[in-house]
């Protein structure tokens, strides 16, 4: 059986032990390459897993890439995907909304052909979209934060070519825990606690004071980057509590992607089901709250509310650039503008087909989905306005009192 294990050349796999061996031997591989400081040899790469959320069974994949050839394996729900006669993916479908797929491919090759999965209209297959919230847990949690990467892209509110040059753009990608603390130093900076500072200063005049001044204005320029810090990946270490020499080096990536390095497939997938397991609860909560038109009860009408903390300066622009039918919304629909302040939104989210309505202020914005629509709608949202506009930005579960940033 060993010779099959080596690089990573597919070996011959039929049930989980095998493949979790496999993999942790190339993680083992690839972690000692670090700390050789060499480079992977051609044929290695490291181990990736993808969550996807499903709403079909697996072996309808074959229907959406007509490349693609899906083959039962000797354990439930446990399947091999070959995609043209290069991609592969192996797939733990245990959990039949939310699926584990594993490969060993290069980066560039696997997410495009995981992108072919669920790019597809109506595919009923999407990633992950979790918010910045969850991501800065991972790194609350673990033992040594490696790095993050923070995204902020303001592009899809900016229609016109000529005025896309002053879309704010803002991307970071560090190692080491330096920006990390920076991060949460500018996100302890709330907009009351300024506001006090500076009547403090007014109330002790002390506005005339050029360092006193000098300081403010650098506090409220640090508190403007808040809405720009929404963390796209998490780099962190995670080491067994039981044994010391068992750990994992992940990078987390909010739409679901975690690649991996060390000595511990048990933690990576320890790791990987608390993310699913966290991610089903959102979805669970959100799907239960959705708006159910047939009930008289006026609990079963309540929308989900998303609270921005920065204010939109032009609405108009923002509504423009949710409906677009572009990335990253991929939203098609009617805006009317009902109020000063308020516009009505009659949408289809292409993705899935789901209909919906928004109502969209300056403040807030309220989601009516109705009942037996796709949650994920609802996170996809959250997430790509935390990217484009607001990080700060919050899903508000009224039913469940949930608060999801």
């Amino acid at each position: 059986m060993d010779t099959i294990f080596v690089g990573s050349a597919i070996p011959d796999i039929t049930n989980r032990p095998q493949l979790y061996e496999w993999l942790e031997r190339n993680m083992e591989r690839s972690y000692k390459d670090i700390l050789d400081d060499t480079k992977l040899e051609p044929e290695q790469n490291v181990v990736k897993t993808y969550i996807l959320e499903s709403n079909i069974h697996p072996k309808k994949l074959s229907r959406i890439i007509k490349t693609g050839k899906i083959k039962p394996l000797d354990e439930y729900e446990f399947y091999m995907l070959r995609i043209g006669d290069e991609g592969y993916f192996f797939i733990d479908a245990k959990n039949p909304r939310f699926w584990k797929l594993y490969t060993l491919q290069k980066s560039e090759e696997s997410d495009k052909y995981f992108n072919k999965l669920i790019s597809p209209i109506k595919s009923r297959l999407d990633n992950l979209w979790m918010p910045t919230g969850d991501l800065e847990k991972f790194l609350k949690k673990a033992d040594y934060v490696r790095g993050l990467s923070t995204k902020h892209d303001e592009t899809p509110f900016y229609l016109d070519n000529d005025v896309e040059e002053r879309a704010n753009k803002l991307s970071i990608s560090s190692n080491g825990e330096s920006v990390y603390e920076l991060i949460k130093i500018i996100q302890s900076l709330s907009s009351d606690e300024i506001q006090e500072f500076e009547k403090l200063i007014k109330d002790f005049q002390l506005l005339n004071d050029t360092k006193i001044k000098k300081i403010f204005n650098t506090i409220k320029k640090l508190h403007e980057f808040k809405h720009l810090m929404r963390i796209t990946k998490s780099k962190i270490k995670i080491v067994s509590e039981d044994d010391k020499d068992k750990f994992v080096l992940e990078d987390i990536y909010y739409w679901g992607k975690f690649t991996v390095k060390g000595t511990s497939i048990e933690k990576h997938n320890e790791i990987v089901d608390k993310t699913i397991e966290n991610y089903e609860q959102k979805i669970e909560i959100i799907e239960d709250s959705l708006i159910d038109y047939t009930s008289s009860d006026w609990g079963d009408r309540i929308p989900l509310i998303y609270e921005f903390e920065k204010e939109i300066e032009d609405l108009k622009n923002f509504v423009e650039g949710l409906i677009s039918v572009k990335e990253p919304f991929k939203i098609w629909g009617l805006a009317k503008q009902v109020e000063e302040d308020m516009y009505y939104i009659s949408g289809v989210d292409l993705h899935n087909g789901d209909r919906f309505s928004l109502e969209v202020t300056p403040w807030w914005m309220r989601l009516y989905l109705p009942k037996g629509s796709c949650g994920n709608t609802a996170l996809r949202l959250l997430s790509n306005i935390q990217q484009t506009y607001d990080s700060e930005t919050i899903l508000e579960v009224e039913k469940y009192g949930e608060r999801i940033r």
